[in-house]
């Protein structure tokens, strides 16, 4: 049995929260109880107790020693809306943050290259003035070229992806029909 709380000092049975307490069963030998609805990126403070029956009709509750552990957070929920204002070279992307895993996400922006699932280490964008919806013209790419983009997020648990996007840059051959 254990009982923790992210709040006080020493976590006890005694306070009367019920909802920061497992209760496992009796006996003597190893136990270990789930410990479910937690915060994330949360301090939290355990220690096992047990009830004990003494000689007398006297009950008391012996405690462990107090463990603290901290949640981990999770990766962004991030996404990526159709790519549009596509021209020869450039292009505009709009994405989301959706959800930032319990944690401040640290950047975020957009990749992109010509093979599918581009990650930060392609060219990308970054952003470090964070906001839910984030835009930016991408520029400098190769007329007439397929470009996989997604858009990306940073937080203490790691990079996240959105889904990819795919679009044609516009081709040269127009301009050049008009000019004749």
């Amino acid at each position: 049995m254990f009982v923790g709380q992210k709040i006080r000092e020493s976590p006890s049975v005694l306070y009367g929260d019920n909802s920061n307490v497992t209760k496992d069963g009796g006996g003597t030998g190893d136990f270990s109880s789930n410990i479910n609805m937690l915060s994330k990126v949360t301090t939290y403070r355990v220690r096992a107790y047990a009830v004990v029956s003494l000689p007398n009709n006297i009950v008391t509750t012996i405690y462990g020693q107090m463990v603290s552990f901290t949640t981990a957070a999770k990766l962004p929920i991030i996404s990526c809306k159709p790519v549009y204002n596509i021209t020869q070279t450039s292009a505009m992307c709009d994405g989301k943050i959706i959800d930032n895993g319990g944690d401040d996400v640290s950047e975020s922006g957009f990749c992109w290259s010509k093979s599918n699932n581009p990650t930060i280490n392609d060219y990308h964008t970054k952003m470090t003035l964070q906001h839910d919806n984030f835009s930016v013209q991408i520029s400098d790419l190769e007329p007439n070229t397929i470009y996989y983009l997604r858009a990306y997020a940073v937080n203490s648990a790691g990079v996240a992806y959105s889904l990819t996007e795919t679009f044609t840059t516009t081709s040269t051959d127009w301009i050049d029909y008009y000019n004749y």
